[in-house]
């Protein structure tokens, strides 16, 4: 009885540590998703006005 309570409490030991690393690592992953996401928006916009230039130097060119 003694090695199940044991074997119990140690297990919600384990279970507690192991859920306090997942939160910290859902919350490192949303940063850095977070991150990501606004890297790759920004790049994305600076491709578009770069595309958006060089359509609009194309249309001047030809006229």
């Amino acid at each position: 009885m003694h090695d199940i309570f044991g074997s119990c409490s140690l297990l919600a030991h384990h279970l507690g540590s192991w859920f306090k690393y997942l939160k910290g690592m859902t919350g490192f992953l949303m940063w850095s998703l977070r991150i990501f996401i606004f890297q790759y928006g920004f790049q994305k916009r600076m491709f578009t006005f770069a595309a958006l230039k060089d359509q609009f130097n194309i249309y001047r060119n030809e006229n």
